[in-house]
């Protein structure tokens, strides 16, 4: 685990770091609202409000807005795992993958659980292993606990 994992959780973990975070990292997450609710080294969870500013024209949360929400969930550990590490690791997105079951019509919370499979992709990456790719998958769920969407994130580590 990155030595340096605790500092980065307890910045993200405070609302004016989190908000620097977000604003130079996913600025339209400032907008939207999301909040980071958890943050351990191997699980996150974040939450996508519904308001007027996230919904599509049929009334529902727009898919741009839940797949922030589910890629933040991810990248938080990612980020964690990377953060002030020596040589320096690259983590890149290839892919993003949704699938949608229910209309989100409130709060959405997408929670990710992937946090040991990141962490042994940059342990793999650190030992010399090329372009390591992982899936990571993010569970969104309203109030009512029902799964309304379902993101496979593909992640890319390599040392720089």
């Amino acid at each position: 685990m990155n030595p340096f994992f605790s500092h980065f959780q307890k910045l993200l973990l405070r609302p004016w770091p989190f908000r620097w975070f977000l604003a130079t990292h996913m600025p339209l997450g400032l907008f939207m609202g999301l909040r980071l609710i958890q943050f351990q080294s191997y699980r996150s969870q974040v939450t996508v409000p519904f308001k007027k500013l996230n919904q599509n024209h049929l009334n529902g949360l727009h898919f741009a807005v839940l797949s922030m929400a589910a890629e933040l969930s991810t990248s938080v550990m990612a980020f964690g795992q990377v953060y002030k590490r020596e040589p320096k690791i690259i983590a890149s997105i290839t892919r993003c993958e949704g699938q949608f079951y229910k209309k989100a019509t409130d709060k959405i919370t997408f929670t990710c659980q992937d946090g040991k499979l990141i962490e042994t992709a940059i342990e793999k990456a650190l030992k010399g292993e090329q372009n390591v790719m992982i899936q990571c998958t993010a569970v969104g769920n309203n109030t009512h606990h029902e799964m309304v969407a379902a993101f496979t994130i593909t992640w890319s580590f390599k040392v720089a």
